[in-house]
Order: C-alpha cells, then structure tokens, then sequence
C-alpha cells in the first residue's frame, strides 16, 4: 500500500512545473503564481476536512511545526522549484529537485543511525548517472539549476519531518491545510514588502494554478500516508518516478525533444525505482516491514 501511495504521490508531484510553464509570459511574477495556487490548496483542503468532519484545531506545539515545515519545507520549496521552472525546462527542473532522495538518506543516516543499504546505494549511482544524462535532454541554466537544487534542500527536510517529527501523526488533510494557509501567508508577506504583490486577472492564470492545487493536495495526501508505511528514505527513493512523468508532460505538452543520451538516462531512472522496490530488511517483506506505530 505505501509504496502505490508514494508512486500516486511521485506522479502527481511530477506536474507541478507543468502549470507555471502552461502560464507562459505574462507580467505576474512566480511568487504570485505560487501564493495563488497555495490559497487553493487551503481552500481545497479546507472544504475536505469539513465534509470528512476532521477538527481543524491546533495547540501551540503542534502550530510550530507547522509554521517551520509549512513555510520552509513547502512553501519556499515550491516556490524555489516554480522560479527554476521559468529559468529552464520542466523535466530538467524535476530531474535537479530529484537528488532530494540523497539528502534524506544522509540526513537519516547521520541522524538516525539508519542504514542505507546496497540496493539503496545502487540506486543513488543509478540515478544520479540517471539525472546527468537525462537532463541534457531539455534547457539547462545556471540559475534554474541552483534554484532547483535549493528547492530539493527544502523539500528534503519536510520528508524527514514527516517521518520523525510530530507531524507523522497528524491528519494528512489537516496537515496539508495549514502547510499551504501558512505557506501562502508568508509568501503574501514576502511579495508586500517586496512591492511585488499583484492580483491575477487573467481567468487562465486561475484556472492552472487550480489545477496545480489539485494536484498538490493529492500529492501531499499520498506522501503523507505513504511515508507512515514506507519510512522517509525509502519513499524518497520510490519517488524516481516524478522526473520521469515530468519528462513526459515535457514531451506531450510542449514537445520537448529527447536525445538517445536522454533516454537512456530515463530508463536508468527507471532502474534506480526498482532498485529500491528489492531493497528490504533482511527477514522482511512488504510495505509494512517499514511501517511504525
């Protein structure tokens, strides 16, 4: 079950630059794209929690993180990757956010004492050659690759969250609520200062950004309750498949051509995700070997 979860998860995760490059030109800037889609997300999940009736209330602990993971983890997260998706194509944002799987690993192994694993470890070789081949299949900038990299140190700290914080025992839908409320809060605040907050007023901007919500509160839901069944690490890996499917929106929406270079690194991308599905605890089988109360 996690493991179908995560790939549900990688999948819709995977269209996020989509809908910023769909906008195409126009005078809103990134920030004002993402505060949008972030108030959607709000409001979509918001509407979920009160027809599933799930109480909406918080304490003063519980409200911290939040407001770390949510602002930090999420929201500079996509923002970071919706400014690398205007510098460079969508697929080669992907393929750079991607290397967030390494961070985690590190992160749980320094931290947690948490053993990496051959398979584990084959896999980063898999998809990092993966990444470098694939990449030269789509624009590549300087400043997309930095802005990329920055949003996978984000994200990669929210997966660990979600796996040893108190947030792994929050309800998904409530999480996702207050990840994208406060997310947008900040990024309102950022854009005020600024003197760069505007209001969209094209009704296609609206309509995009709701799609991305769609899609973002579907991706969260799926993380959050596949990581309660696979662990941090292991989903992180799992997620191979959100560059791939980025590739393919790449590909069939603004016909992005790819190289035999750029194949071939697709299908090691490929290799790296079953890798990770081999990779068990000695003794164990399944999604719920990884599973913890």
């Amino acid at each position: 079950m996690g493991t179908i979860l995560v790939i549900l998860s990688a999948l819709c995760f995977g269209t996020a630059g989509t809908w910023i490059a769909l906008v195409g030109p126009s005078d809103l800037n990134t920030t004002v794209m993402t505060i949008t889609r972030f108030l959607f997300m709000a409001l979509l999940s918001a509407l979920l929690c009160r027809i599933r009736k799930i109480d909406l209330r918080t304490d003063r602990k519980e409200f911290l993180h939040f407001l770390f993971f949510g602002c930090f983890g999420q929201g500079m997260t996509l923002l970071l990757y919706d400014f690398a998706a205007r510098e460079m194509s969508v697929g080669a944002t992907a393929l750079c956010h991607f290397t967030y799987p390494l961070l985690v690993a590190f992160a749980s192994a320094a931290i947690d004492r948490e053993k990496i694993g051959k398979m584990k470890f084959i896999a980063a070789v898999l998809m990092l050659g993966g990444l470098s081949l694939t990449a030269e299949g789509g624009a590549v900038t300087a400043k997309g690759v930095v802005f990329a990299l920055a949003s996978a140190v984000t994200f990669a700290s929210y997966v660990y969250a979600l796996d040893h914080t108190q947030l792994r025992n929050v309800e998904p839908l409530k999480l996702t609520f207050y990840n994208a409320l406060l997310s947008s809060l900040m990024l309102i605040l950022i854009s005020a200062v600024s003197g760069t907050l505007t209001v969209p007023s094209q009704t296609r901007v609206y309509v995009l950004m709701f799609c991305g919500a769609v899609a973002g509160v579907a991706g969260n839901l799926f993380l959050t309750t596949g990581i309660r069944y696979t662990g941090a690490t292991r989903a992180a890996f799992l997620s191979i498949l959100e560059p791939a499917s980025a590739f393919i929106w790449d590909v069939l929406i603004f016909h992005t051509r790819l190289s035999t270079i750029s194949v071939i690194g697709i299908l090691m991308t490929f290799m790296s995700f079953f890798a990770v599905l081999m990779d068990k605890p000695e003794g164990q089988t399944g999604d719920n070997a990884y599973e913890r109360e």
